[in-house]
């Protein structure tokens, strides 16, 4: 159906995938650093009583509301680009390839979002509710 475009369009892919994982290890490595942060804290709230899945829950789910509006910054930011390309795309492609936001887009984000999440985000919250409290409370001064 999209003729001689079928090679590009998977390259574009490919791209869009290479782009994603390198978007993805950018917010792993800032979570595990915002969580090298928290450490003492973390252990204060274990000290004080927090199970280690109390704090992996509390992790994962400001690493759920985080990631997820970086989906929906990314599903905005893929309209406005659909909006922008329009008038190129009707005279460069055929009639036939129409490219829109509908149903099928959100939910193909929301499964990759949903799977980056889980991917990129447990790392961290498994890190993070494992904290030793000996070493983090006599850090008390110094910095990772």
């Amino acid at each position: 159906m999209v003729g001689g475009f079928y090679r590009p369009v998977w390259l574009l892919i490919a791209a869009s995938v290479f782009v994603l994982l390198i978007c993805c290890a950018n917010v792993a490595n800032l979570l595990l650093t915002r969580l090298v942060h928290r450490e003492r804290e973390l252990a204060v709230r274990s000290a004080l009583g927090a199970t280690s899945s109390r704090l992996f829950r509390e992790v994962l789910a400001e690493n759920l509301a985080m990631l997820l509006m970086g989906g929906i910054a990314a599903i905005l930011m893929a309209a406005w680009v659909l909006k922008a390309l329009s008038s190129w795309a009707r005279l460069n492609l055929p009639s036939i390839v129409h490219f829109r936001v509908d149903g099928w887009m959100l939910a193909d984000c929301a499964l990759v979002c949903l799977f980056t999440i889980l991917l990129f985000g447990l790392g961290p919250a498994f890190v993070g509710s494992r904290v030793d409290l000996r070493d983090a409370i006599n850090q008390s001064g110094r910095q990772g």
